[in-house]
């Protein structure tokens, strides 16, 4: 549905009106149109190097993490944009599950400009969206890992040509993966994803950019990996707008 600027017919002025940060609650903000101010994006969405394998902050002797480097393959490469924690949980919360599908727009533009992210947005072949169930789609209304996916397409070459929906199915609701145990984690997603067969030629031999919006443990993002690259994707990477502390 267009929202009110749109019907009041004046949607290219939105990014000049003033706004309320909704992080500080600064009025205006700067830049003007944004939802949060320049000063809040310094201090919680700054740049942080991250482990390319799974997105969790380096420490200082800027080496991988030693599990990443015992790990099997499933991921090339992973990219967040900030980690989850205040104000992003809210906001995410907001996005995910209140209907405030116009964070993708902010989330996405932090994401391509994440150290890493607009390298891994430019050299893909197609973009993938983190699929849901049908079940939990027709619950939640929208999945909020297409609307990422859009708003990055838009910020990369190619355009929305290069948005690949159909490549990935979920085909079972699985438990919160930070509820479990690493054995069950495992197991929660076995057979979790596939690659129908009438695509698996246009998988063959591509580079994958999956995108998600939380990266908890990183066993949802390998388990959609393994798929597609038992479909024949040549590489399968990954970005996502939040890292969660630990895994």
């Amino acid at each position: 549905m267009p929202d009110r600027f749109s019907l009041l017919g004046i949607g290219p002025l939105r990014s000049w009106l003033p706004s309320q940060c909704q992080v500080c609650g600064i009025w205006p903000a700067h830049p003007l149109g944004q939802p949060i101010c320049q000063e809040c994006l310094a201090e919680f969405a700054s740049a942080v190097l991250r482990c390319p394998t799974c997105a969790l902050p380096l420490g200082p002797d800027r080496q991988p993490c030693g599990e990443c480097m015992n790990r099997p393959a499933g991921l090339t490469h992973c990219v967040a944009a900030v980690d989850y924690g205040f104000p992003w949980n809210r906001l995410i919360a907001r996005f995910k599950f209140q209907g405030d599908t116009a964070w993708a727009h902010l989330f996405a533009t932090l994401m391509a400009q994440a150290p890493g992210g607009a390298e891994l947005l430019g050299d893909c072949d197609a973009l993938v969206p983190l699929p849901l169930t049908p079940r939990r789609l027709g619950e939640r209304g929208y999945n909020q890992s297409m609307l990422l996916t859009k708003a990055l397409a838009n910020l990369g070459p190619g355009g929305p040509r290069r948005v690949r929906a159909t490549w990935l199915l979920k085909l079972k609701d699985t438990p919160a993966q930070h509820t479990l145990d690493r054995a069950a984690r495992l197991s929660n997603l076995q057979s979790a994803f596939v690659v129908p067969p009438d695509v698996r030629d246009q998988v063959s031999h591509r580079r994958v950019l999956l995108v998600d919006d939380i990266l908890t443990t990183g066993a949802t993002l390998r388990a959609a990996a393994r798929a597609l690259t038992i479909a024949g994707a040549a590489e399968v990477n990954a970005l996502v707008f939040a890292r969660t502390p630990s895994a």
